[in-house]
């Protein structure tokens, strides 16, 4: 159903066409208890817009069609939509067990962006100390057995977060229906996510400023923008998702501000 009217007929309710995914979110449409529940249930979900957006639509499209069956049966358009969200049940009611999907669906979707982002580090990283003429000719001996160990440290921590992230991955996908979501399983992806971003950009910016003039070509305009590519913009991405994980709320706390009103 691309397009439906909300509210209309016989009680002339001035009624704007809703579009799947769109106007319901402004509070643009006045008049409809339908309008102003789904405004609402929008408010109280937080996750990925477009699946969101697909729950929502599904759930209006519901919406409508008990509306429809409620008006064949002879009620009022208005009296019909009120029966119809209550017969869904309250946002707090409805918001928890959607929101737990959304979260799945966030969990995943991080898991799956922190693997491939460091993995994607750790190529690099070997791909440009192999390029480097010094430490290829001399092990990187230049640099201290101070640095060649942190470097180590650093790898190992790379390679199990590397692990960490495809398991998750991979529970959040194939073992999502063995587990219950819960907020604090979605906390702690992004606890984890964030903590291993944070120390590991720290680490990664000490062990570059620790090699002599690479901090130096990494300030240049193609390095900068390297970096920009690269790190820096996927880095910002994966911790906004992460982020969102870790203050999650399986249970809306206050409704959205209505600004659907009555005609």
């Amino acid at each position: 159903m691309g397009q439906g009217k909300l509210a209309g007929g016989s009680e002339g309710n001035d009624v704007r066409l809703l579009e799947r995914g769109g106007r319901w979110k402004t509070g643009e449409t006045r008049g409809s208890h339908v309008t102003r529940y789904m405004f609402e249930l929008n408010h109280a979900l937080r996750g990925p817009a477009r699946v969101k957006n697909d729950m929502l639509d599904e759930l209006y499209d519901g919406l409508n069609d008990e509306v429809e069956a409620h008006r064949a049966a002879g009620l009022p358009h208005r009296e019909a939509e009120r029966l119809a969200v209550e017969s869904c049940g309250s946002v707090r009611e409805v918001a928890p067990d959607l929101q737990k999907e959304l979260s799945f669906v966030d969990c995943r979707r991080t898991a799956w962006l922190l693997f491939f982002l460091v993995a994607l580090h750790i190529l690099i990283a070997e791909f440009a100390w192999q390029q480097d003429p010094v430490a290829a000719a001399d092990g990187g001996n230049r640099l201290g057995a101070g640095y060649l160990v942190f470097a180590e440290i650093v790898d190992y921590f790379q390679f199990v977060v590397v692990v960490v992230a495809l398991g998750a991955a991979v529970v959040f996908g194939k073992g999502g229906r063995y587990i219950r979501m819960t907020a604090r399983i979605s906390r702690f992806t992004g606890a984890f996510t964030l903590f291993a971003l944070l120390l590991k950009s720290a680490s990664a910016v000490m062990l570059v400023s620790l090699v002599p003039g690479m901090l130096q070509g990494l300030m240049s305009l193609p390095g900068l923008a390297q970096q920009l590519i690269l790190w820096v913009i996927p880095t910002c991405y994966v911790m906004r998702l992460a982020w969102r994980c870790l203050t999650v709320r399986m249970f809306p706390v206050t409704a959205a501000p209505v600004l659907c009103t009555d005609s």
